[in-house]
């Protein structure tokens, strides 16, 4: 049995782009729609902040594009939380932010990792999410969804973080991934760095999601998007249009 995953990062939807980033958005979904997924992810910065009020409605837009069929789950994102509490987050999502959702035998876990504490854009896994853990079953296979990665890699070379690399990372990562050596974790799918990437961390396969828009500085919309199946391992395709911009076999 295949589960199949709709995968999309970082649509910093904002004021200056917002018809172009929605008429990309409805490309994205014609292809998604082809793809036939049992469940669509959006793993955060659903927006680039400006005020509460347009934050919201910024969100609502995103949500609304997304929802075209298969059940919908939505990670914040840093940008996410600069002018709007978790609890708003949540309401405006309709689920919870750390979550487990069980389909077609597999178990996928949602991690918020956004927090006002830290400053933007530095993310931590909560207590919530340390609990929601450590509930599980350890034999039980499980992929995780997070918006701040939980591995560690090089990212000297990339544009965002070249020069803080402290803000690229989960602050917490050490105290997860020692909670991760008592599971049985296949996958953490994770968005934030706006490249794409397979790094095996701890010996658990970390894949980063390219980013939807603000790839780069001077490129306000790429229109990345992932293709992911799960049944004995886990494909993840991730597409610009109907062109292949990378794939991983885990």
């Amino acid at each position: 049995m295949t589960l199949r995953l709709g995968i999309i990062s970082d649509i910093h939807m904002r004021s200056g782009f917002r018809e172009e980033i929605a008429a990309e958005l409805d490309r994205v979904v014609e292809q998604l729609q082809r793809f036939d997924p049992d469940l669509v992810v959006m793993l955060g910065d659903s927006i680039e902040d400006e005020t509460a009020q347009l934050d919201r409605e910024h969100i609502e837009m995103v949500r609304e594009h997304l929802s075209f069929g298969p059940p919908l789950r939505m990670l914040g994102g840093n940008h996410d939380v600069i002018n709007l509490s978790l609890e708003t987050l949540e309401s405006l999502f309709g689920h919870p932010l750390d979550d487990v959702v069980r389909m077609k035998n597999e178990t996928l876990v949602f991690l918020n990792s956004v927090t006002h504490r830290l400053g933007n854009p530095r993310g931590e896994i909560s207590v919530d999410g340390f609990e929601l853990l450590r509930e599980l079953d350890p034999d039980e296979p499980v992929t995780v969804f997070t918006h701040h990665p939980l591995h560690y890699r090089d990212v000297s070379d990339t544009v965002w973080w070249a020069t803080r690399p402290e803000e690229a990372f989960c602050g917490n990562k050490r105290a997860v991934n020692e909670v991760f050596e008592e599971l049985s974790v296949r996958c953490v799918i994770n968005g934030h760095l706006h490249d794409a990437n397979h790094t095996v961390y701890k010996g658990v396969d970390h894949v980063t999601i390219n980013a939807f828009s603000k790839e780069k500085p001077d490129v306000p919309i790429t229109g990345t998007y992932a293709e992911v199946e799960i049944e004995e391992t886990i494909r993840v395709e991730m597409k610009v249009g109907s062109e292949t911009m990378a794939y991983y076999e885990i």
